[in-house]
């Protein structure tokens, strides 16, 4: 992992027009549906409409908890992002994956 964080990203021209850069709601939007299929707080929805029979107080209840964990990283990010360059960054990743391997394989 470490050696494929160093690696920077680039994108085909086909798959730069299929991502919206111009809308970031829609953006994401779409990127947080695919990440979240199957996460827990889907179970969680499933658990607390079933538990309280009320399918709207649940919704907006699991989308208020979200937003308070989300909104925090999204500052962060904006924050961290206009201060800090890429690659830097990308360093400082794979550092931390390279760390944590290390620490795995001596573990055992």
């Amino acid at each position: 992992m470490a050696i494929w964080v160093m690696i920077p990203e680039s994108l085909s021209a086909v798959a730069r027009n299929m991502i919206p850069t111009t809308n970031a709601l829609l953006a994401a939007a779409v990127g947080t549906f695919v990440a979240e299929i199957g996460d827990k707080t889907e179970l969680m929805g499933v658990v607390y409409g079933a538990r309280f029979d009320a399918y709207f107080p649940a919704v907006v209840g699991l989308t208020a908890g979200s937003l308070m964990a989300d909104i925090p990283a999204v500052l962060g990010g904006c924050w961290i992002g206009r201060r800090i360059d890429s690659d830097w960054l990308r360093y400082v990743a794979a550092g931390i994956f390279a760390l944590q391997a290390g620490l795995i394989v001596a573990a055992f």
